[in-house]
């Protein structure tokens, strides 16, 4: 073990038990970053510590079987989910750990540091110390940086997918009444039932309420609307400029707020009732599914698809500028008339570009990761 390992691994145990400075907490987000292949590492642990949070000692668990220890951990915790049209499929990572055999021992090996970390703290605590209540609980704050995604597991075993650009922040646990987290950019959500405590995202303006279900949130603060797609179970949301009045949406539902109209619009089967008011314009309306495959085009991101259908090019470049960590300009400053459908995933961003222009009359320059487009 090099001493970079032996690092994250005691920043990882740190911030599991509680002990870790902001600093260190910092270190070790920069370490998951510029190290990815740690994610799963991390999260595999991150459940098994909060599944069990009394660890036994040593001679009560003499011969530690990590085997086991991990497969309890997958069969409870983990799923790659993947949302799909009318349903939200799960499979074990076991699959991907089985491909990956560094992957498996890596997480076997970081469960029994964890572990082992705690243990030897128990043994030289001084016996006449005692808990004290906890005075502040941690912030966490993850960003993704434009170009790049990550997928996380909350306190309580919920699943997040975070796309490009965003920003989540969320307790270290989850102790008041509410489980609660803010949101800024777009995440996918899969979380875990507690009637007891509800679970409430934040963001610029709208506060989501769940129980447990899976839905997507889209609120980036640069976009004409913020948007929320339910995929399974219910959500009540509120609008913070009329945080007495809730709307509940069902499956297969998507809600979209613009920020900047003065009627309140709600489409419901065909129905539609127009109120004033000075906030917002909603709309309630069904997910858009793209024409051929039938696939979720507000969940694509999470396979890794950008797809796009009737996009105005200044709405879809905004969302390639995020997908591939670029600026894009346009020399005109009048709106641009042209619109797109298509499906970018391997390409490149000058791909993605030429396969742009076979259908419409532009041009573009790119100079680093400044790119200038010119419509003829």
């Amino acid at each position: 073990m090099d001493h970079h390992q032996n690092r994250a691994w005691v920043l990882i145990a740190r911030k599991l038990t509680g002990e870790a400075s902001e600093d260190e907490l910092q270190e070790l987000q920069a370490h998951l970053e510029d190290h990815p292949e740690w994610q799963l590492t991390f999260d595999l642990t991150h459940a098994y510590w909060f599944q069990n949070p009394g660890i036994p000692p040593l001679e009560r668990e003499p011969a530690w079987d990590v085997d086991a220890a991990v497969d309890r951990i997958v069969r409870s915790e983990f799923t790659t989910g993947r949302p799909e049209p009318e349903t939200h499929h799960v499979a074990p990572v076991r699959r991907y750990i089985g491909k990956h055999p560094v992957l498996w021992a890596s997480a076997a090996a970081f469960v029994l540091a964890v572990i082992g970390l705690a243990v030897l703290r128990s043994y030289h605590r001084p016996a006449e110390i005692t808990p004290t209540p906890l005075q502040a609980i941690h912030e966490n704050r993850i960003e993704t940086r434009p170009g790049s995604r990550s997928r996380l597991l909350l306190p309580d075993g919920s699943t997040v997918w975070v796309n490009a650009g965003s920003t989540l922040t969320y307790p270290s646990s989850f102790s008041s009444l509410n489980r609660e987290c803010t949101l800024e950019g777009e995440a996918f959500f899969d979380i875990v039932k507690n009637p007891a405590h509800p679970f409430i995202v934040h963001t610029s303006s709208l506060n989501i309420r769940v129980l447990g279900t899976a839905f997507n949130v889209k609120a980036y603060s640069r976009d004409k609307t913020i948007e929320t797609t339910l995929i399974r179970g219910c959500i009540a949301v509120s609008i913070k400029s009329k945080p007495n009045e809730e709307i509940t949406l069902k499956p297969n539902e998507k809600l979209v707020v613009a920020n900047n109209d003065s009627t309140l619009q709600t489409n419901m089967g065909g129905h539609r009732t127009d109120k004033k008011t000075e906030e917002a314009q909603v709309n309630i309306c069904k997910p858009t599914y793209e024409s051929h495959t039938g696939t979720i085009i507000e969940t694509s991101w999470v396979n890794n698809k950008l797809i796009f259908q009737d996009e105005e090019f200044r709405d879809l470049a905004l969302q390639m500028e995020r997908w591939y960590g670029v600026d894009i300009q346009f020399a005109s400053a009048k709106p641009s008339a042209l619109r797109f459908t298509g499906t970018f995933q391997e390409e490149t961003i000058q791909q993605a570009l030429d396969a742009l222009k076979l259908t419409a009359d532009f041009n573009y320059t790119i100079h680093g990761n400044q790119i200038t487009i010119y419509e003829r």
